[in-house]
């Protein structure tokens, strides 16, 4: 192959990925969140305007472990796939996240979202006694964790 053909073929190539980039783009960001540049602070929303909530913070071992997502936003809040959840130990290791649907799933203001964890790891085995964290990620109102114990 000569070196005119090679170059033809990267420039092929090339504009191939930009037209797909233009017609099919893998995100579009939500009207209003646009990132701010580096010498502009970003803002968050109100801590409390999106709930990560537990019904009680002790747990016996083996009991299913119930926690909501409650909009108390006056907009939608946006998550990437539909359990963007994962539990952590008290070390920081993820123990367990679930398997997703990857499909943008909204939570709509005054509406909530319920998971439910049977407090198995990723193996299907009972994790041990100890402290253990939800971390919830949202594409629009921030990172949420609620810590919770169980006996």
């Amino acid at each position: 192959m000569r070196a005119g053909q090679r170059l033809a073929i990267v420039i092929i190539l090339c504009a191939a990925f930009v037209i797909g980039a233009f017609l099919y783009p893998r995100y579009e960001r939500p009207q209003g969140t646009e990132t701010a540049s580096p010498s502009e602070p970003t803002v968050s929303p109100p801590a409390s305007c999106a709930q990560l909530l537990l019904d009680k913070s002790t747990f016996d071992r083996g009991e299913e472990i119930k926690f909501t997502l409650k909009n108390r936003c006056d907009h939608p809040i946006t998550l990437r796939n539909s359990a963007p959840w994962k539990i952590r130990d008290q070390l920081g290791r993820v123990v367990y996240s679930p398997i997703a649907l990857q499909v943008i799933v909204k939570v709509d203001s005054g509406e909530s979202k319920i998971w439910v964890w049977d407090q198995r790891d990723q193996r299907g085995n009972q994790v041990g006694p100890g402290t253990y964290t939800i971390v919830l990620e949202t594409m629009d109102a921030g990172t949420l964790t609620k810590t919770f114990r169980i006996r």
